[in-house]
This record gives structure tokens, C-alpha cells and sequence, in this order.
């Protein structure tokens, strides 16, 4: 579906976590995006909401599974 919304899957507290996440999920074929709260230190990032690992609403299942995250966390 080409006009898929983007979620959340997945939400760090450094930048690199959440990179290494989209590599994993670009090796599997899942185009993803990292959404930065760019922050001048860690205390701000977190309270920010920190760093977001996005991917389109159809893959997000998919996506949740190859990150071995589980529902509701």
C-alpha cells in the first residue's frame, strides 16, 4: 500500500541502537526510518522521547518479529 502510515516499532535512548535496529530491518527488506529528537545530551534525548525506529504500518508486524520485540512493550 503506498500511502502506508509510518509507526513506531521500536524506541531507544541513543541514536546508534536505533540505527543498528534499521539495518537489521533493511537486511530483512523492510525499509525503516530513525526519527531523532536531536538533543544537545542523553537526559534530553530520553525526556524527549528519545530516538524512534519507524516503519510503514504493513510491515510493522513483520518488523516486530525479526527485532524480537513483543507486544505491549
Amino acid at each position: 500500500m503506498a500511502d502506508d502510515k509510518l509507526v513506531t516499532v521500536a524506541t531507544f535512548s541513543y541514536a546508534a541502537e536505533a540505527h543498528l535496529s534499521k539495518a537489521k530491518l533493511e537486511s530483512a527488506g523492510i525499509r525503516s526510518f530513525v526519527a531523532e529528537n536531536f538533543a544537545p545530551n542523553w537526559g534530553i534525548t530520553v525526556g524527549a522521547g528519545g530516538v524512534k525506529l519507524q516503519v510503514k504500518e504493513s510491515d510493522a508486524n513483520k518488523a516486530a518479529k525479526i527485532l524480537n520485540i513483543k507486544k505491549g512493550k
